[in-house]
């Protein structure tokens, strides 16, 4: 055999023998499962290979081609000068052929650096998995011969020691006798243990500064004291994994971050894909029905609600929730060897937070204990047909003028098209691609979304577009060339952009169509998709609501009325302003010539600022109507349809409507920001404000605070129509003024609500949540900087951030901007005030048990929440102190 690709394939199919799919196989050589699955049925034609069993499909080779795989994996191991590999234990997480696919590939980059690879932080919230990837990460290292076999994997769940740093830092470093109450005897520590292979620190936010700080010597040096110790280095060659549920940018110092090269992020279950989440409810559903050998038949209704993400715990939860279903349901009918799982055997959740989704409906499972295969016999391929059709298709692509798709392109490619559902008809399409769930569940969806553009269920789109899904992905077509692909997606964007418009949503709403999708499949969808479309629908329409389904419901009814994609639709959260809006349409009207005229029917307010804002994103005519309603859609649909003049349309909507349209050119709008402080501080404020404001919607101004009292000095009323705000830090009489003022510290106090209301058609929601924690930080900051005389006020934000947040998880409180500052002032005085004044540190004039039960309880708590503060600065919190503390805080907590 000849073909390097076809001993790699051999090589594999002897590594994971007897049998193994494409997907297997394809993982393995590291090609993609369409190149591999077309190499695999050349093999089967030459009776090299056989396979059985469908979705997925088997391979394997007989007796008689063993001798000829030695051989074959004797030349490839020579053409490579390299040893045999196992097979690639990564491929035990699901997803990482998929949306972890950059993170397996940064764990083997991190595992294989040399000499002694690097260190790695995986962060992801509570039960994505990153435990089990730090244990592939070590069997990895093993496999491939990065450690020895009998490398040691040691695991410590920094949590556990979270209330004892010193215990903590003698379990990792190890420790002398003595070195601490309880040190009876001399004990080495974690690192110890894990020398030559890998130690696993989870939760690593709960490791303290100081252990953090002796932690990152160990990385820079490779040498390390135990507690107790202070002359004899410890040296260890140990590579790390550590493992954070927070945000590593606020938890572990700027050092210890910077010495971690790699830092991985593991997507939570509602960010994975839908064909991973199903493979997940698949191998969890196995497992169990191996462990209770018994057959389980999965409800549709039980797979919607696993996979709604309203199971809480991520993957560990959907465990948890299998594992639950099914020892309820063999506890209600142990005797039968086959098993329901209903919604009566999952975990109860509140009936408003399921709703079902049709798509899911009569879509189940059957999990079988022995995951038997039925075996079958395939039909001999045949693709003589085929494969004149497609490169006829190809030569007609290459063709392809300016002008856009020829009569001759259309008439290839539905000639192909026939030959596909053909010979996918005979049975040699076979794609690992399907389950029985995956395929019923993406034609619903499918349906689903071509019926709010018009094409219905009765036109056989979805039926083509799933086969081109199936098609792409176990057929390699081998393009020439001088095919220019990106030239041919240009032109078909200037002749069909509603086609390629309803390409790209689908691309964005299915996540394994972006797998697979490339310039070709989306010809495909193009042509297929454009067929179904209505050519003399040249305007472009919008509809507009406030709501969750208001302008989809009234799309829906016009464009399956007139059969064709009339209007698209957006239903905007009530929340939404007229910039959030803004941001959809221009993004819309990417995807079509902005020449030939928007008509926009919506339901709100600000008809005018919506206008002056969109009308620069077009070069034809615009026209609002605000007024949206299903008669009024269905009357400008059916003249848009018409290609009624763009002038008509208007003039009837003004007059057959009642719909009063005013047009007007927007006036730049304008902040004004004056400080008392000077205008270090104002300038400061613009700089926060000019990072979140939409671009170009507001103009900054700074002002010498006495330029704003010449304005107050004015006896009459000053009228600055361009402004929308006045922000100070101070309280200002506003009588002589039209416009809003706010001293900033009064945002800080009420959470910036009021602020809100003024910007909130200048950003959006967490924009605006996102500024006023920065104005809280700066305020902070600069308040401590104006008083304090030695400590660094970095330093000391941090740790007034730490106990504070330790206040508000034991009392269940939020401060807001205005307490924090308050907060804030008083710790970083008292920090200062305490080191001052040194000698007088133990006097404690305030009698504690004189306090109430309340103010007890408030000690006991905040001596504990203080007691790391003492630490770093070298200093004793008296009760005198945290009376006083008690005193800020009594009245939130």
């Amino acid at each position: 055999m000849k073909d390097k690709t076809e001993n790699k394939i051999f090589i594999a199919l002897k590594q994971l023998a007897p049998s193994a799919t494409t997907t297997q196989i394809a993982e393995q050589i590291g090609l993609s499962r369409a190149v591999t699955s077309n190499y695999l049925n050349k093999l089967n034609k030459k009776n090299i290979v056989t396979k059985e069993g469908r979705r997925p499909v088997y391979w394997s080779f007989t007796s008689k081609q063993q001798k000829f795989a030695n051989e074959s994996e004797k030349q490839g191991r020579q053409e490579k000068g390299a040893h045999h590999h196992e097979d690639d234990v990564f491929r035990a997480f699901i997803g990482a052929c998929g949306s972890q696919k950059k993170v397996i590939q940064q764990c083997k980059a991190a595992i294989t650096y040399p000499p002694n690879g690097l260190p790695i932080l995986i962060t992801g919230e509570s039960g994505v998995g990153k435990s089990f990837l730090a244990s592939l990460i070590y069997n990895y290292a093993k496999q491939t011969q990065i450690i020895s076999k009998n490398a040691p994997f040691k695991v410590l769940n920094c949590a556990d020691y979270a209330n004892n740093p010193e215990l903590l830092s003698g379990m990792l470093f190890g420790y002398k006798k003595g070195s601490f109450t309880g040190a009876e005897n001399d004990r080495p520590g974690i690192l110890d243990y894990a020398d030559g292979g890998y130690l696993f620190l989870d939760e690593i936010h709960r490791l303290s500064y100081e252990n953090q700080e002796k932690l990152f010597v160990f990385m820079d040096k490779g040498h390390y004291f135990r507690l107790g110790e202070s002359e004899r280095w410890r040296h260890a060659k140990v590579r790390l994994i550590f493992a954070t549920t927070e945000n590593s940018n606020t938890i572990l110092l700027e050092t210890f971050r910077r010495r971690i090269s790699v830092k991985l992020v593991l997507a939570g279950l509602n960010q994975r894909y839908e064909y991973e989440k199903i493979a997940l409810i698949r191998l969890f559903y196995s497992e169990e029905a191996k462990r209770l050998n018994r057959q389980f038949r999965v409800d549709d209704s039980v797979l919607q609600l696993l996979s709604s993400g309203q199971i809480e715990g991520n993957i560990g939860g959907i465990r948890n929730a299998i594992q639950l279903s099914c020892a309820n349901a063999f506890v209600k009918d142990r005797k039968n060897t086959r098993l329901e799982i209903t919604l009566e055997e999952m975990p109860q959740i509140p009936a408003h937070l399921f709703e079902r989704n049709a798509v899911f409906n009569e879509i189940g499972l059957i999990v079988d204990p022995n995951n038997q295969v039925t075996d079958f016999q395939k039909n001999p391929v045949r693709q003589i047909h085929l494969i004149e059709n497609l490169n006829d298709f190809i030569q007609k692509l290459k063709d392809l003028e300016a002008s856009g798709p020829s009569s001759e392109l259309i008439f290839a490619f539905n000639k192909l098209s026939k030959t596909i559902m053909d010979e996918q008809h005979r049975g040699w399409i076979i794609s690992p691609l399907w389950s029985d769930f995956l395929y019923d569940k993406t034609h619903r969806e499918m349906t689903q979304f071509f019926s709010k553009y018009g094409i219905t269920e009765k036109q056989p789109l979805v039926q083509k577009l799933l086969l081109y899904m199936e098609f792409f992905n176990s057929f390699t077509i081998d393009l020439p060339e001088e095919l220019d692909l990106p030239q041919v997606m240009n032109m078909l964007r200037i002749k069909y952009p509603k086609a390629i418009y309803l390409v790209s949503m689908w691309k964005q709403k299915n996540q394994l169509f972006k797998e697979i999708s490339g310039d070709m499949i989306d010809v495909f969808y193009i042509l297929s998709i454009h067929d179904q479309l209505d050519d003399k629908v040249n305007l472009s329409g919008l509809l507009i609501a406030h709501g969750n389904s208001t302008a989809s419901s009234i799309q829906e009814v016009v464009n399956r009325m007139y059969g064709t994609f009339v209007f698209e639709a957006f239903d905007m959260p009530i929340t939404s302003s007229v910039s959030d809006i803004v941001v959809r349409v221009r993004d819309y009207l990417r995807y079509f010539n902005r020449s030939k005229g928007l008509i926009l029917i919506v339901d709100m307010g600000s008809l005018g600022r919506l206008y002056a804002t969109i009308k620069h994103d077009i070069k034809g005519d615009l026209l609002i109507i605000n007024n949206l309603t299903t008669s009024i859609a269905l009357d400008v649909g059916i003249k848009m349809i018409n290609d009624v003049p763009f002038k008509e349309i208007s003039v009837a909507a003004a007059e057959d409507y009642k719909v009063k349209t005013q047009y007007f050119e927007a006036v730049e709008k304008n902040i004004m920001i004056s400080c008392m402080s000077g205008m270090g501080i104002a300038e400061r404020i613009k700089e926060i404000l000019s990072s979140f404001i939409y671009p170009d919607k507001l103009r900054l101004i700074t002002l010498e605070y006495k330029e704003i009292q010449e304005l107050f000095s004015r006896q009459n009323t000053v009228n600055i129509s361009n402004t929308v705000l006045l922000i100070t830090t101070t309280d200002l009489d506003q009588k002589n003024l039209n416009f809003p003022c706010l001293n900033i510290y009064d945002t800080l106090r009420d959470n910036g609500e009021q602020m809100w209301e003024i910007l909130e058609s200048f950003m959006n929601r967490d924009s605006f949540q996102q500024m006023m924690k920065q104005l809280v930080t700066f305020f902070s900051i600069e308040g401590v900087a104006a008083r304090l005389e030695i400590l660094n006020p970095n330093i000391v934000i941090a740790e007034s951030e730490t106990i504070i947040s330790n206040f508000e998880s034991y009392y269940s409180i939020r401060l807001n901007g205005f307490e924090r500052i308050n907060i804030f002032m008083h710790l970083s005085m008292m920090f200062e005030r305490l080191i001052l004044n040194h000698g007088e540190r133990n006097v404690d004039d305030f009698q504690s048990s004189n306090a109430s039960e309340h103010e007890q309880e408030f000690f006991k708590v905040a001596l504990g929440i203080l007691n790391s503060a003492e630490k770093k600065f070298n200093i004793t919190i008296t009760h005198k102190e945290v009376h006083l503390l008690y005193v800020l805080l009594k009245r939130i907590i």
